[in-house]
């Protein structure tokens, strides 16, 4: 379960000489004792972020709440699998298994193997999101997927192109692809509707700023199994279409209709109050 962040906590739980590496990148901090500083003293670094600037301030927040999630026991399970992949050839077992605590690892890790630490957080999240937001696919068509550059792009287009006729979103879209095990990711992010929040900036004048932001479509591919878990926002329909779309730009095939591919399983039964559930007393 996620944990609550915060920026007094989070610097309670966080050794002082990673927190003071990460700052003194952002030249923040340089002038504090930090030799001087018990780990629990957090005011006096406290008080060094809020006087940094406002985007910078920004950064810390984000990349605090990042290191958080990640200092977990599933986090670190995944940045040492991600470590070891043969896109990092890493060995950081012994390194993380070590250290004094789970924030300690997650903070170490960001800060030396910073594309180690940004793939496995993809993974990490995704593999928190709720299952019943996830839809399976079975029985696949026996193709090899496309994974070069070229299928990459093609998807960015295609889901731009969906996104774009259907609901006047998704000008743009950014893919990325990643390999875990014999699982492969598709981390689709098309552009959602622009919004405008209202926020302090500039020392402190309120304003109103235009956002595009994105939202998040995932597709994960099981090579051995031939099946498509797909996590994508909207009603049965559009899961089904999402998921042709991406069977026709990485496989090169259609699917059909699921029913033509066979179901995964049958919960309607349960529905009826005579469905048979024999126990062994």
């Amino acid at each position: 379960m996620s944990r609550q962040y915060s920026l007094p906590s989070f610097l309670r739980h966080a050794p002082n000489e990673l927190v003071r590496q990460y700052l003194t990148r952002l030249g923040v901090g340089a002038d504090l004792p930090w030799d001087e500083l018990s780990e629990t003293q957090t005011k006096p670094i406290m008080s060094a972020i809020d006087s940094a600037p406002e985007g910078v301030r920004a950064q810390i927040d984000s990349d605090f709440r990042e290191m958080q999630a990640m200092a977990t026991e599933g986090g670190l399970k995944t940045l040492i699998e991600e470590a070891k992949h043969p896109r990092h050839g890493l060995d950081i077992t012994d390194t993380l298994g070590a250290m004094d605590s789970p924030y300690d690892a997650a903070m170490w890790v960001s800060l030396g193997h910073p594309t180690v630490f940004a793939v496995a957080l993809l993974f990490d999240h995704a593999d928190g999101l709720p299952g019943r937001s996830w839809r399976k696919r079975s029985h696949l068509p026996d193709a090899t997927p496309r994974t070069g550059e070229a299928s990459r792009q093609a998807l960015e287009d295609e889901l731009s192109a969906y996104y774009r006729e259907r609901e006047g979103r998704g000008n743009v879209c950014r893919v990325e692809h990643y390999q875990r095990d014999r699982r492969l990711y598709w981390f689709c992010y098309p552009e959602d509707y622009a919004s405008v929040t209202m926020e302090y900036a500039n020392g402190g004048e309120f304003s109103r700023r235009r956002q595009r932001p994105a939202f998040e479509v995932i597709f994960v591919y099981d090579t051995a199994e031939r099946s498509l878990d797909t996590f994508v926002p909207g009603p049965k329909r559009q899961v089904q279409e999402a998921q042709e779309l991406w069977a026709r730009t990485i496989l090169g095939e259609a699917l059909g209709s699921s029913e033509d591919r066979g179901v995964v399983y049958e919960l309607n039964p349960l529905l009826s109050r005579d469905f048979p559930m024999p126990l062994d007393p």
